[in-house]
């Protein structure tokens, strides 16, 4: 019994939501989720979902074996893009699209909108070293950078477009002038109705920063009383310090703030740890450096299809930068180690 495929899944999970699962049966689904932590978070959002539309078929009086083909049919239609989105873009992420879309389409084709009580939500992950690019409901583009993730409605509500991201997320949003956008940073809230815009929002920073390229957003306080701090525009960089809770605003030149998309390492002034911190996220490698070695140290420059030991180079010819790699080793699941990287002052920088 393969439980990788959605619909076998969705059926297991029935039955034993049922109690009408056997024995081995049961046994099987226990295993499989106990073989990793997201197998186990996939499982407690499918029952989650499940229980919703019980719930709803108990209230619009749904015939139950209607709405489990209305969901099979549903989950038939998406399943290619389920997989496609698993395999090749490598997303380590809660895809259970099918059986949300089948819960948002009976909400809103009985109740005519999304009731904010029903949101359904779903989050998409990306590991260090990875780039995405995806559509919203609302046909709004993001593009996620590496270590980021973003949480969004399958239907948006009939109010507001909410999004929730932690780490760096580009938007391109769809206007929509009585339907505004808004991207809830734990510390902050941006909100827009139409416009392109970065956020970057990593957990171990301290600092929230916002970059406007076209249009106009406004940044909130959070919590249930936001009062607005100001309105940004075009080519305007904001910071927001988490501890002092202190905004900062200026206008400068914002490529090095949004060149990420296009898949462009950008450097311009950046001491080495903001360095370091930027080759750790696009290689996915640990690297190891003496602080004291690079106090007086800066970088001017940009990347787009080098590998990490190319840049390397580059930096060993021109900034007294030498470097030695130690490939990950193979772990007892099959899966490496993150490849290690040690960076130190060469005896004779070569210019």
């Amino acid at each position: 019994m393969d439980l990788n495929n959605p619909e076998i899944l969705l059926q297991q999970i029935i039955l034993l939501k049922r109690n009408t699962i056997s024995d081995s049966e049961k046994e099987e689904l226990d295993r499989w989720c106990n073989e990793s932590e997201s197998h186990k978070k996939q499982f407690a959002e499918w029952e989650r979902l499940i229980e919703m539309n019980d719930a709803l078929m108990k209230m619009q009086q749904f015939d139950a074996d209607f709405a489990l083909s209305q969901l099979k049919q549903k989950m038939k239609k998406q399943s290619t893009k389920t997989i496609w989105l698993t395999r090749f873009q490598r997303i380590a992420a809660i895809l259970v699209v099918p059986l949300l879309l089948a819960i948002a389409w009976l909400s809103y084709s009985k109740f005519g909108g999304v009731n904010d009580s029903m949101v359904v939500w779903q989050t998409v992950e990306n590991t260090q070293g990875m780039r995405t690019s995806m559509l919203l409901p609302d046909s709004t583009r993001v593009w996620l950078n590496a270590g980021s993730s973003i949480k969004y409605p399958v239907q948006f509500s009939k109010n507001i477009r909410k999004v929730k991201v932690q780490g760096e997320a580009f938007f391109d949003v769809k206007h929509a002038a009585d339907h505004p956008f808004v991207v809830g940073l734990k510390h902050l809230r941006v909100r827009v109705l139409g416009t392109r815009f970065n956020v970057q929002n990593y957990s171990d920073e301290d600092e929230i920063a916002v970059t406007l390229e076209q249009g106009s957003v406004e940044l909130l306080t959070n919590g249930k009383s936001a009062r607005a701090i100001t309105r940004m525009k075009p080519n305007h960089h904001a910071i927001f310090n988490k501890k002092e809770r202190k905004l900062s605003l200026t206008s400068q030149n914002i490529a090095k703030y949004i060149s990420w998309i296009d898949g462009i390492l950008y450097f311009e002034e950046d001491n080495m740890p903001l360095v370091v911190k930027k080759l750790q996220r696009r290689f996915n490698v640990n690297i190891k450096w003496n602080p004291k070695e690079w106090e007086d140290f800066s970088l001017n420059g940009s990347f787009k299809d080098e590998s990490l030991t190319q840049v390397l180079d580059l930096l060993k010819y021109t900034d007294g930068l030498d470097y030695k790699v130690q490939l990950g080793k193979k772990r007892k699941n099959g899966t490496n180690e993150k490849t290690e990287v040690r960076i130190y002052k060469s005896i004779m920088p070569m210019r």
